[in-house]
């Protein structure tokens, strides 16, 4: 199969969010057909909603996927904590730059208190920035709310997925709780196997940049599986 060149604009939203370590690695590009999807508000998809469609998969992978449904106040936090210091200087007459210590707030998200990726922190600040700073207004960031405002997927629907499903944390992930995890994990309760849950004890939230090389070895063997039955 050949890989699926994505638009450059994509591409820089992928790089932004920790995504280009699995649109790289040759084990997956050469096997399979990739394609990258934005959520609404959170990149370049916009359009009229859709009420329903349907998707035929061999296999589900989710990497950090977060809580179900985020808790009333977390919206409200996140206006105040995240979209207030990252759009500080967006409006008229101003710089649009991304500020400082509004990177420093996504950083936290993404990596926590972590120290051991230095040259991966400066990677994605200097992404965002370059995504959401000069140029871009404050209407782009507005996915940093949205966001937390999502309805949970209905349980019925989950226990209707019947393929392999892995799900994959980082033990350093100050950002969600194991709960949440476990919380997807027995939803699934009609997926092949039973989900599997598997964690990378030093990873932080955005395990799939700074632990690439496991993550995509285990997308690897699950699809090698769900696919050839190995």
């Amino acid at each position: 199969m050949n890989f699926i060149e994505l638009p450059k604009r994509n591409l820089r939203k992928i790089e932004a969010d920790g995504g280009q370590q699995q649109f790289t690695d040759p084990r997956l590009k050469e096997k399979y057909n990739m394609i990258a999807l934005d959520t609404r508000c959170h990149g370049f998809t916009f359009g009229a909603d859709v009420e329903s469609f349907t998707l035929e998969v061999e296999a589900l992978i989710l990497c950090s996927p977060g809580r179900l449904q985020e808790p009333p106040a977390v919206a409200q936090h996140m206006y105040n904590d995240w979209f207030c210091p990252i759009a500080a200087n967006k409006g008229l007459n101003l710089s649009g730059e991304v500020p400082p210590e509004g990177l420093q707030v996504r950083n936290d998200y993404l990596f926590g208190r972590e120290v051991r990726y230095p040259a991966k922190q400066a990677m994605f600040q200097a992404a965002f920035q370059s995504r959401y700073g000069p140029g871009h207004s404050a209407h782009d960031l507005r996915h940093m709310v949205l966001w937390f405002q999502r309805k949970a997927i209905p349980a019925e629907l989950r226990a209707q997925i019947t393929v392999p499903i892995l799900i994959i944390r980082g033990g350093s992930d100050t950002t969600t709780p194991l709960s949440a995890d476990q919380e997807w994990q027995t939803g699934f309760t009609s997926a092949r196997n039973g989900a599997d849950l598997r964690i990378i004890q030093s990873a932080p939230h955005l395990l799939s940049a700074t632990h690439g090389s496991i993550v995509n070895r285990w997308i690897w063997d699950t699809l090698t599986a769900s696919l050839y039955g190995r």
